[in-house]
């Protein structure tokens, strides 16, 4: 063993010797500790060996080591060089011979076990975000609600800086707090969490001589330095905030802001399989049918430079605290955000997107049917996936049908960019024609107080975007009729002063409408999909027609008799089948008097229709 570790048995010796010669030098003393810290950083080559090292150490009678590490991380880097010194040249041939990694993992527990022995080993425990909200250190009676708040202005309306950081811990977003599924914004070390304290309490206590808006953004300032980005992202973090005074007007902060370098992804939950426990999923007639997975985990990001190296997982809750800072930024009336600022987002369209699947006629869709507007604050972030998981649960419970699903969802909308409230959906109504209007009312204000000068908040030009250019993506064909569908495109134009076709509307949602995502469909035929797996998009002929979309070549020439032919097919039933072709053209043939059969063609939906009963016995 003293070999593996290196030296020689007298060495070892001379170490023993060494040990209790120096307790010895004290009457009092028992043992020497030998402090070890951040045993997990050095480089791999070096952690085998000093595992090795520690566990003589441990062997000598006079010696206590300590080490602090990451046991996983440790761990992974031992895995790795035991593999390559017991089987060198093997490379990555070991990672698929379960054989050896067996071996190689067992070798490597085993050396652990012994080094640091269970009942040896103890686990430094992480505040929870409700103990985090209340620390203080010992002596001082204020924790961070205390410091927080006495940040905010004193003519503000409400403790905008409390709400957005600390959350209330009685709401709904306490439950999204507590199961994980997001992290809260304080640090869960202990170290980082009293150093964040004393620089928010440098910065609020002593107000003699300052001005009030200083402490705010000093406090942001110090809430921002807490991120300790890795190095080689992409977009590190800047965020600048001064205190200014506008010719006539009171002192504000200006805000200048880039924090795109961390995004949210998306970890789901397993698929729930509503159409397998009811006759009827959704509407046979339409065939529309649809299924939901749970919302896991909100999984934070960095933005790595280089294309050969995955993106950074985020494990500090740097995305929190970054979205709560942005919730402070764009609500309060005394800061203003500079046009050039660049925000990140916590649940996005596509994250939502991740979270449904849903099938038109059979066909797979890009399932871009409900939505929210995207998520730039913590509030936000926690509503929008509180209002999600209590969507899909009672769509579960009552069978609810599509249609009812998104107009629960435009009235969390609503109730999250518009009213700034938590949401209960068991409250909530499911008729989407009510749904639709009350949101119409309330897009048609947010526009009118623009156009008026009147300020309007980031959050709400967020919830007009989205009514204005995501909304339409509702009004498939198979979902409501061409009459309901002709009357919801008058009233968004009314509000929207009929610009809503155009395909950028500013820069919150770039090319995130659905006059885009159907010319990209549209482009993706003869590349990566065919005319017929792209069909269902035809569903969206009439609200397209009344928004005058500016559709490409293809649209008109292939989506939309493609589209036809694929509704019509199945309701030929089963005597196209029964008649060939020859009988279809006499006019004694029952065939004939079909009048889907007559305008779309023989052939064609024929064919249309064999596809469409094999695409519903194929579908899983």
């Amino acid at each position: 063993m003293q070999d593996l570790a290196g030296g020689t048995d007298q060495m070892w010796q001379d170490v023993q010797r060494l040990f209790t010669t120096l307790v010895s030098l004290d009457g009092d003393a028992t043992a020497i500790i030998i402090p070890i810290d951040d045993a997990d950083m050095i480089k791999a080559s070096a952690q085998l060996r000093l595992v090795r090292q520690i566990r003589l150490l441990g062997a000598c009678r006079n010696a206590i080591p300590i080490v602090a590490l990451k046991d996983g991380e440790i761990a992974r880097h031992l895995i790795r060089e035991t593999r390559n010194e017991y089987y060198p040249g093997a490379g990555f041939k070991a990672d698929f011979d379960a054989g050896v990694e067996r071996e190689v993992h067992d070798a490597v527990a085993q050396q652990l076990r012994k080094t640091f022995p269970q009942w040896a080993t103890y686990r430094m425990p992480q505040p929870s975000w409700r103990e985090s909200v209340h620390y203080r250190p010992r002596g001082d009676h204020r924790d961070f609600v205390d410091l927080l708040a006495a940040a905010e202005p004193r003519n503000a309306d409400r403790s905008l800086v409390v709400s957005n950081m600390l959350l209330d811990p009685t709401g709904p977003q306490s439950t999204i707090l507590d199961t994980g599924q997001v992290a809260h914004l304080l640090p869960t070390n202990l170290r980082k969490l009293a150093q964040l304290w004393s620089a928010i309490h440098l910065s609020t206590v002593e107000r003699t001589g300052q001005r009030e808006l200083d402490a705010l953004a000093r406090v942001l300032e110090s809430l921002q330095n807490v991120v300790d980005p890795p190095f080689g992202i992409e977009t590190p973090p800047v965020g600048k905030f001064e205190v200014f005074e506008e010719p006539g007007r009171d002192e504000r902060v200006l805000a200048s802001i880039d924090y795109r370098g961390v995004y949210g992804a998306v970890r789901a939950g397993d698929w729930f399989d509503l159409d397998t426990d009811r006759e009827d999923p959704i509407d046979s007639a339409n065939h529309v049918v649809y299924d939901f997975r749970p919302f896991a985990e909100l999984v934070p990001r960095w933005r790595v430079s280089s294309s050969t190296v995955k993106d950074y997982l985020d494990t500090q809750g740097a995305l929190s605290l970054l979205l709560a800072i942005q919730g402070v930024v764009t609500s309060d009336p005394q800061i203003r955000v500079t046009d050039n600022s660049r925000l990140t987002y916590g649940v996005t369209f596509d994250s939502i997107r991740f979270l449904q699947s849903i099938r038109i006629q059979n066909l797979a869709t890009d399932d871009a049917f409900v939505s929210f507007p995207q998520s730039f604050c913590l509030i936000s972030t926690v509503r929008v996936i509180s209002s999600w998981t209590q969507i899909i649960d009672r769509a579960r419970r009552e069978h609810l049908a599509l249609r009812e699903i998104l107009a629960l969802s435009i009235h969390a909308s609503v109730a999250i960019f518009v009213d700034d409230s938590d949401v209960d959906i068991e409250d909530l109504a499911t008729g989407y024609t009510e749904a639709f209007a009350a949101a119409s009312d309330h897009a048609h204000g947010i526009r009118l107080r623009r156009e008026s000068g009147i300020r309007v908040t980031l959050r709400e030009r967020h919830y007009l975007a989205w009514f204005q250019y995501w909304l339409p993506a509702h009004w498939h064909e198979s979902i409501f009729a061409l009459e309901d569908i002709d009357g919801f495109a008058r009233r968004i134009l009314s509000v929207s002063g009929g610009e809503s076709a155009a395909e950028a509307p500013d820069h919150i949602y770039i090319n995130r409408s659905l006059s885009t995502r159907l010319k990209t469909h549209c482009e993706e035929i003869g590349t990566t999909q065919s005319v017929e797996k792209q069909a269902w998009i035809g569903g969206y002929e009439r609200i397209a027609s009344a928004l005058n979309f500016k559709m490409p070549h293809g649209w008109a020439e292939l989506i939309i008799p493609a589209w036809r032919r694929t509704v019509s097919a199945p309701r030929v039933g089963g005597a196209a089948i029964a008649h060939s072709v020859a009988q279809a053209e006499q006019a004694s043939s029952p065939l004939a008097q079909n009048r889907d059969f007559l305008e779309e063609g023989d052939a064609d939906l024929l064919v249309a229709y064999v596809s469409a009963r094999l695409r519903d016995w194929a579908r899983p």
